[in-house]
C-alpha cells in the first residue's frame, strides 16, 4: 500500500535542512551587522577626535597668530594624515 508517507518524510527532512541552513545564514549576517556597528562607532569616535584636533590646530595656527593660510592647511594636513 502506497500512502505517500515516504515522500512526506523526504520533504520534512529537506525542510528541516533548509531551515537550519537559513538560521545559520541569519546568525552569520547578525554577527556581521554587529561587527559593522562596532566599526561604525569606532570610526565616529575617531572622526570626532580628529575634528577636535583640527579645530585646536586651526585656532593655534590661524586664530591667535597671523599666518599664511597655506601654511596652516599644510600643518593641519600633516597632523591629521
Amino acid at each position: 500500500m502506497n500512502d505517500g508517507l515516504h515522500i512526506r518524510k523526504l520533504w520534512d527532512k529537506a525542510m528541516v535542512e533548509e531551515v537550519n541552513r537559513l538560521r545559520e545564514q541569519v546568525d552569520n549576517h547578525h554577527q556581521k551587522i554587529q561587527s559593522l556597528e562596532y566599526s561604525s562607532q569606532e570610526m565616529r569616535s575617531e572622526l570626532d577626535e580628529i575634528q577636535k584636533k583640527m579645530g585646536t590646530l586651526w585656532r593655534v595656527c590661524c586664530g591667535e597668530f597671523v599666518v599664511e593660510s597655506e601654511v596652516c592647511v599644510n600643518l593641519i594636513s600633516a597632523f591629521v594624515f
